[in-house]
């Protein structure tokens, strides 16, 4: 399921190394990440313009960034928690110095390249429903000018994928003070079904050593 941020980049990455008119290489480099904070006082336009410019000439174009997504979480109610992660991508290309009509070119190739990438993904999630559910009626564009240095041209699209998440309880995991409660009669601790230890109601008790309650079993 492409619902952690490495699945999400490198599927990203895949997009842009397939599409003939990005053609990422590791010898050529048109893809990379970029994180924009959320942050109100921090405008996102600034912190493209800064990334790019960070770059410098490692980059060529065009290019296809990928946004690292913010996750959002839902309640169903029914034993199965949902996570959203709402991301993107920018394509961008270089424009000469006021050439207004290669400016309007740029838009409308980015567009389309971004609409063939927004096929795809849609496509792709159809056919693997396991990995996730992807909805076009989220999916938004704008248009981004002059980003950079380097006098940059092209298209931001915003997206989101969604998928169940793993927001179940594991003991295992925890080494915390158990209070066992009052009023029962013995307490096992068990482990992958082996007696680890047994308690008396109202104890305080810790697992500090490599097992860890999976299960409690009042008797």
């Amino acid at each position: 399921m492409i619902l952690r941020h490495s699945q999400y980049i490198d599927f990203m990455r895949l997009i842009a190394e397939s599409h003939v008119e990005i053609g990422h290489t590791a010898q050529e480099m048109h893809f990379a990440r970029i994180t924009l904070t959320q942050d109100p006082y921090i405008g996102g336009m600034a912190q493209i313009r800064e990334f790019i410019n960070s770059m410098g000439s490692k980059l060529r174009y065009p290019c296809m960034l990928a946004i690292s997504f913010k996750a959002n979480y839902a309640d169903t109610k029914n034993d199965n928690p949902r996570k959203q992660n709402d991301g993107g991508f920018i394509l961008l290309d270089k424009v000469k110095e006021g050439d207004a009509e290669a400016e309007q070119e740029v838009y409308d190739r980015m567009e389309r390249i971004g609409e063939e990438i927004i096929a795809y993904i849609r496509e792709y999630f159809e056919e693997n429903e396991d990995e996730g559910i992807f909805n076009l009626n989220n999916v938004e564009s704008e248009k981004l000018a002059k980003v950079g240095t380097a006098q940059l041209f092209g298209v931001k699209f915003y997206l989101t994928i969604e998928g169940s998440a793993n927001l179940f309880h594991n003991p295992s995991k925890w080494s915390l003070p158990i209070t066992l409660p009052a009023g029962s009669g013995i307490v096992q601790l068990l482990w992958n079904d082996t007696l680890v230890q047994n308690a008396s109601p109202g104890d305080k008790i810790k697992l500090v050593s490599e097992f860890k309650a999976t299960e409690i079993v009042i008797t």
